[in-house]
Formats: C-alpha cells, structure tokens, sequence
C-alpha cells in the first residue's frame, strides 16, 4: 500500500466530470437526430465543440493523479498505484463492454468483434493504440478514450519523475507530439489525396494517445504549480475567487460555442489534421485554467458544484460516459425507431437520460465501487486471486457480495428496484424488437472497405436483408468532414443481362440512422418482390445537392460508370 495519506477530496471537480459527460451525452444525443429531434436543423452538431468534453477529462486526470501521486516511488508505490489505476478502469471497460456486446446482435454490429485480435486489443486496453478503425472503435465505441487513459497511467510513472527542466522540459515533448502528429497527418493526406483519410484526420490528431497526452500532462503541470502555490493563493477571499471563477467559464463557454466558428474561419481545410485536432483539443488550456481554479473550493460557482446532488452524479460519471453510448445505439437501431416513432421527442429524451443514470448507477454500485477495493486489496496483499478463471471469478464474487452487504436496507431497496425497472424493461423492448428483426436476415455484401465519394464520403459497409416478400439495402456511411453533407442516391437494377430494369432516386431528407461517435450512420431502403424481380445487381451512385448536381466520383476497383456495382443473391426471396 502507499505509505501517503489520503488527500482531501476535490467535490467541486468530480461535479465537473458529470457535466462534462452530460456534455458528450447531449452532443451524441444531437448527432443522432434521427433519434430524438432536438437539432433538426443541426445546429448544434454544427457549432458546439461538445467533443471538447474528452480534452477536459485528460486535463482532469492528469491533475487528479499529480494531486494523489505527487510523491510516487519505488517499486513497492508504482504497484499499489497501477493496482489502483487498473481497478479504476478496467472493471467497468470490461462490463459495459459485455453490455454492448449484448445489447447489440452481431448483425447490428458494424465492427467484427468477434474478431480474436479485437477482442484481446479490448481485453488489454490497447484498442486505442492501433491505428485500424475496426480497432480503437471496436464494441464500444467510446472506449477508445479509456484506451488512452491507460497508455497515459503507464507514461505518469515516468512523467512524475524529476526532468532536467522540470514540467517545461515535460510540455515541450507534449507539444511536439501533437505537432508530429498533425504534420504527419497533413503529410500523409497530401501524399494520398483520396485515401487513408480516416488515419490523417481522426486517428492521428484525435485518437491518437501520443497526440492526446499533451493534455493529460497539461494537468500534470496545472497540478504542480497548484500544489506550489495554493498556500499563497488562498488567501483571496471568497468574492475574488467567484469572479475568477466565472471568468474561467465564461472562457470555457466561449471555448466550447465558438471554436468551430474560428475553425471555419482559419485558412485551413475542414478535412485537416489541424481543424480536428483544434475542434476536439483545442480548449485544453482553459479546462486547465478552470480546474486550476474550482480546485480551492472557494468561490460560489465552487461550492454550487460541492452540492452532494451533483458529487453523486460526478462520481457515476465514468459510468455514464461508458453506457450512454451503448443504450443510444440500441435506440437508432432503425427497427427499434418502430417502437417509439409516436413518442413525444423531449420525453423520449428524458427517459434516455434517465435510464442511462439508472444503468451506470447499477455499474457503479455493482462493478466500479467493489472492484476498486477489489484492487485496492490486491495490491495490498490482503486478498489473493489464483489463475484460474474460476478462481478470479469466485474473488469477485466474493467482493460484490461484500460491498452489497455494506449497503444500508434502503440503499439495497433502491438497488432491487433499479434492476427489476431495467430488467423488465430491456425484456420486453426485446420481445417487441424480435417480432420486428425477425423479418429480415441481414447478410454483409463482400465489397472493399472504405469506398471513398469525392474526399466527402465513405461507403464502409452494404448489407442486403431479406425476407419472404421484401428486400432491403442497408448503406454504412461515414462523413469524411465535420458535419453530414447534404447528398442523394440513385440506385439502377439490372438483371442477368446487365440490362437496367428500374431506377430510384433518394432525396437528401431520407432517413437516416445516426449510429458512431464520429458521423457514421445507416441509409436503408426496401423493395418489394415485385420491384425485385429478375435482379442480380444493384449500381450505386452518389449525388451532390448543390448546383450544378454533380455525380460524386467514386474510388474503387469494380465502378461501373460511376456507379458501385452491389451483387443481389441469385435467390433473393427467402
């Protein structure tokens, strides 16, 4: 164990991680338009940095563990408190993640995760640090940034060592990073116009945990300065602070509204390293500021955020964060949309909400809070776990069944009554949704990944379903800049004979399905057997909005005038 005492808890921050994760929740819930009709006209997907809210969490962990670990030494030390950091994470990385896994049917996993590789990249939590979207975006998608988080815990052993040039010598290499980063983007986009564009603009300068730990030792270096001159800064008083306090978020809100705004008006390229990199980080050093400030708990906007309603919220955060994600794809699911299409949007939002606090308050009581002790105890000693996975298993048993038994009668109540409503719930959606799926059996179309539209889309997936007297077509579209353009699709059938033998034409307000954190999402049309009839091959084209209407060129091996040529199974009615 660590021979430190214990640190005085900082309650006005963890309020800050709940609303920061109510940040993500809000901005996923606006991009999934499809959902809940908050932002028809897109307003804020358009010009609220929400994605920000992740630069803060870094900024904020990186301060946390300077302000715990400031003394960390020794070998005994650096194993109680990668024993600690582990247990912080890992536990709930891997229940939400079976959570996601069973929530979502293979068929409606866009990602191969029954995929060995990717699994085992989950399992070790290095699913971040390869630079394959079907990894860092695997099960959950939202995990990518726990990925990060763990590479950060590995470099703050060797981070919070004395350097030649203390925390300057620190920053420089953050910053360098970060530069090598979006240079190396923008010279590999430059290098191949059209490809690998997923690499050069949303790995390299957002996914990327080298990129990305410039943040995380920015609240390294916050952390120290505070720790070196909270003494001489505690002597402004209460009033001093608050209007120091709101200035700093006022700098924040200005941060998080106007960066996309000054993105646009930079002489750069929306699909640049460097615009990606400033929409998702560039607020970095005023979350800093702002941390650097609540952290004296002084102010009013402070002690507003100490209220216990909030603290409890801010400590279910990490939960939060990693379980909004799942439920919110089982709601864009477009045969669950089936369920609620009459459903007012303000309500079916707030029961989203609620139900999301519900399940990670479920995690947190039932996985996070036992499986730290768990750790803690580990790491300690005091407890023993073989190698056996009935052995591990028998151990967290044994730790879930302790921390239950901790709970005052009332607090079990709560806790009984969660999982019957969730229980219950999720049964009974399922049913519903089963009587629907069951319609159609999706299968993939083997084409090559990544089909590229003109730098502006990528096709990554086409799957055909197909039921006794229907067919459907299900496009996975990705957007290669920071909002959806505006397209329409054209689809000609031809039968046997390469002969066309209909045409359809898709206006750019057709459905779509909002699916993945970055601008992914589910075109789907259906046909009737009559409409289907004698085809064996569908050619896709893609169309610009805009005057003067021009056919998107596609990148890709089989085009056929433009077109992508998608083969229909000989029998197609099943």
């Amino acid at each position: 164990m660590s021979d430190q005492p214990a640190k005085p808890k900082l309650d006005a921050l963890t309020s800050l991680r709940f609303l920061s994760a109510l940040l993500i929740v809000v901005g996923h819930a606006a991009a999934s338009d499809s959902v809940f009709h908050l932002d028809p006209h897109g307003y804020f997907v358009r010009n609220v940095a929400y994605a920000q809210a992740v630069s803060f969490f870094f900024v904020l962990s990186g301060f946390i563990l300077t302000y715990n670990y400031s003394g960390l030494k020794g070998l005994a030390h650096t194993k109680h408190f990668l024993w600690a950091r582990i247990g912080r994470i890992w536990p709930s990385h891997l229940s939400t993640a079976l959570l996601s896994m069973a929530v979502h049917p293979l068929e409606y996993v866009h990602f191969a995760w029954t995929s060995f590789s990717i699994i085992l990249a989950n399992l070790l939590l290095v699913q971040a640090w390869i630079p394959v979207r079907e990894y860092y975006y695997s099960i959950n998608p939202v995990s990518w940034s726990i990925s990060d988080e763990f590479f950060f815990y590995l470099s703050f052993i060797l981070l919070i060592r004395p350097w030649r040039w203390g925390w300057r010598s620190k920053l420089f290499l953050g910053v360098a990073l970060v530069v090598l980063s979006i240079t190396l983007g923008e010279v590999i986009q430059e290098s191949h116009p059209g490809g690998r564009l997923t690499l050069c603009f949303e790995y390299l300068p957002t996914i990327n945990p080298l990129c990305r730990i410039f943040e995380f030792i920015l609240g390294m270096s916050i952390a120290d300065i505070w720790l070196i001159r909270r003494q001489t800064l505690n002597n402004f008083g209460s009033t001093a602070m608050t209007i120091v306090e709101l200035l700093v978020v006022l700098l924040v809100a200005a941060s998080v509204l106007l960066t996309p705004c000054m993105v646009q008006a930079l002489p750069v390229q929306n699909q640049s390293a460097l615009a990606r990199w400033l929409l998702y980080c560039g607020g970095a050093p005023l979350f800093a500021a702002l941390i650097f400030v609540v952290a004296f708990q002084k102010g009013a906007i402070a002690k507003l955020l100490a209220h216990p309603w909030l603290v409890w919220l801010g400590e279910i955060s990490y939960s939060i964060y990693l379980v909004h994600f799942t439920l919110l794809r089982y709601l864009l699911d477009p045969d669950v949309q089936k369920l609620y299409a009459h459903v007012n949007n303000w309500l079916l939002f707030s029961l989203y909400v609620a139900i999301v606090i519900l399940v990670a308050h479920l995690n947190f009581a039932l996985v996070e809070s036992p499986f730290r002790k768990l750790f803690r105890q580990l790491s300690a000693g005091s407890v023993t776990c073989g190698l056996w996975p009935w052995s591990c298993l028998l151990v967290a048993l044994q730790a879930v069944t302790v921390e239950i038994k901790s709970w005052s009668k009332w607090k079990r109540l709560v806790i009984f009554l969660e999982c019957t409503f969730i229980v219950t719930f999720m049964i009974v959606m399922a049913q519903r949704v089963e009587a629907i799926k069951n319609r159609f059996q999706f299968k993939p179309v083997m084409l090559a990944r990544n089909i590229n539209f003109a730098n502006k889309l990528l096709l990554e997936e086409v799957q055909l379903g197909y039921a006794k007297d229907s067919m459907k077509l299900r496009l996975v579209l990705h957007s290669l800049g920071r909002n959806i353009p505006d397209y329409s699709t054209r689809l000609v059938f031809y039968d046997g004979k390469a002969c066309a033998i209909a045409k359809y034409d898709y206006p750019p307000e057709a459905k779509r399905h909002m699916y993945l954190p970055t601008s992914s999402w589910i075109d789907e049309k259906e046909f009737t057997a009559s409409e289907c009839k004698n085809l064996v091959a569908i050619g896709l084209t893609v169309w610009s909005v805009k005057p003067p209407y021009q056919l998107l060129p596609v990148a890709f091996p089989g085009e056929l005038n433009g077109k992508v040529i998608i083969p229909v199974a000989s029998q197609l009615i099943k």
